[in-house]
């Protein structure tokens, strides 16, 4: 009888102890065993609803310790180009079998934003590098409509960090830049010829602004990606243009778009699992979102963010895309600014 006192005590003692443990396969193990326990101390005692409610986390913990544990598939490596098939052993393996890799496609396919970074200097070549690879991406009708700007003034990186509100922007930590949607150089080289300005005034010439700066970003983050090195991008910045704008002296025509950290990472996040390829792309018209393979898709979507969620942050954190596309759309700081009052103070966006 004292044994079964004990034993009973046991189970839920177990649990308890799981929910203070940090390590998620701990957690799901130590929890799995209170609950077994606990469940067959329940099925001594003919309480069946406790046998059903242990009993169901049980199987929830071999649910997760299983797609913790499964093997993943390895690197297609028969499919890898003859003079990078020998590097790819060391790299990450390849979760979508029938791609062609190289090492450039590798790197894209394993990106990951990092927020944490060293105190070694990426160095002036590699600055170098990635400011000539920016503007040597594809551009808009050869307008070139980007300028980046490297702040180096720790006033100036503070306005930013004050705009951003995100507490790795702050400090010294990383190379921070801004990317500038310019038309300004457009616009001084028309009113130099004496031509009119409204074609820079409407929604157009800034959406060819936007492609060009955001090409340029991209481009930029595969090549520090390539370098070893991390990239975090700062949509947060938005939070209070007017300052940017006051701060870096940009002229009308111009639009601090995002900003970018760069530097040797100082942190190891998993690589947050992305939309399925069937339902972000169609071929010849826009995918059927009623359709039940679509459909089937996007709950196992869903699923698999809660794993990754549950994973990142041991299980404390229960969220999916689904759920956060109900409920964060206009509730960022960001997407509460007045960005169209801005850009038309700075002369774009009229008509």
């Amino acid at each position: 009888m004292d044994f079964l006192f004990w034993f009973g005590w046991l189970g839920p003692i177990l649990v308890v102890v799981s929910l203070a443990v940090p390590n998620v396969m701990w957690f799901r193990v130590l929890n799995l065993i209170g609950s077994t326990i606990a469940a067959t101390t329940s099925v001594i005692d003919y309480n069946w609803p406790f046998v059903f409610m242990n009993g169901s986390i049980a199987l929830i913990n071999v649910f997760w310790i299983w797609k913790i544990t499964r093997p993943h598939p390895a690197p297609a490596q028969a499919l890898l180009p003859e003079h990078v098939a020998d590097t790819v052993g060391g790299m990450e393996a390849n979760t979508n079998p029938g791609l062609v890799l190289n090492q450039t496609i590798d790197t894209q396919l394993n990106h990951r934003t990092i927020r944490a970074f060293t105190e070694q200097p990426v160095s002036e070549d590699e600055v170098a590098t990635l400011l000539d690879v920016a503007r040597h991406a594809p551009t808009t009708s050869f307008y070139q409509a980007c300028t980046v700007l490297r702040i180096k003034d720790p006033a100036i990186r503070e306005v930013i960090y004050q705009s951003s509100r995100q507490p790795y922007v702050g400090g010294d930590l990383g190379e921070l830049f801004v990317f500038v949607v310019d038309l300004s150089r457009l616009a001084r080289i028309r009113e130099s010829a004496d031509l009119s300005l409204t074609p820079l005034e409407t929604v157009g010439a800034y959406t060819q602004g936007v492609e060009d700066t955001l090409i340029a970003a991209q481009n930029m983050v595969v090549a520090a990606e390539s370098l070893g090195l991390g990239t975090c991008y700062l949509g947060s910045i938005g939070r209070d243009p007017l300052s940017l704008i006051e701060a870096l002296q940009l002229p009308k025509f111009t639009y601090p778009l995002v900003g970018m950290l760069v530097g040797h990472p100082n942190q190891e996040p998993q690589k947050k699992p992305r939309i399925p390829r069937d339902v972000t792309t169609g071929v010849d018209t826009y995918p059927d979102w009623e359709h039940p393979s679509y459909l089937a898709a996007m709950e196992e979507y869903d699923q698999t963010i809660q794993g990754y969620y549950d994973l990142r942050e041991g299980g404390k954190r229960q969220d999916s895309y689904t759920l956060q596309a109900q409920t964060k759309p206009g509730t960022g700081p960001t997407e509460k600014t007045d960005m169209l009052a801005v850009l038309r103070s700075q002369g774009m966006c009229l008509r």
